[in-house]
């Protein structure tokens, strides 16, 4: 799940991660038709906390160079508590509440 660029400036939040949730993952034979997708979800940074909390650490360098490193985003869950992390999560289908806590 991603927000709308204005609807995130205006929250002051950066998309860190995103991608789907699968409990059965689809096949490729059949061209991913058969997979059973649960939730699609976002985990957003508020980017001013981010840039205080990781910017000695990480300011200057490449993004390339800093979003391939392992140790940003051990540094990034580390430090989640001092930065206020948010995850952003919206079902694809009717899902029970059992379902999601096993």
């Amino acid at each position: 799940m991603v927000l709308p660029p204005e609807v995130s400036a205006e929250l002051g939040w950066g998309l860190l991660a995103g991608g789907s949730w699968y409990s059965r993952r689809p096949t490729r034979w059949l061209k991913g038709l058969d997979g059973v997708k649960d939730f699609d979800y976002g985990l957003y940074v508020h980017e001013e906390a981010a840039q205080a909390e990781l910017g000695h650490s990480w300011g200057g360098r490449a993004p390339s160079e800093v979003l391939s490193n392992k140790a940003f985003y051990r540094e990034a869950i580390s430090r989640a508590p001092k930065m206020g992390m948010t995850l952003l999560a919206v079902a694809s289908r009717p899902l029970p509440l059992e379902d999601l806590t096993q």
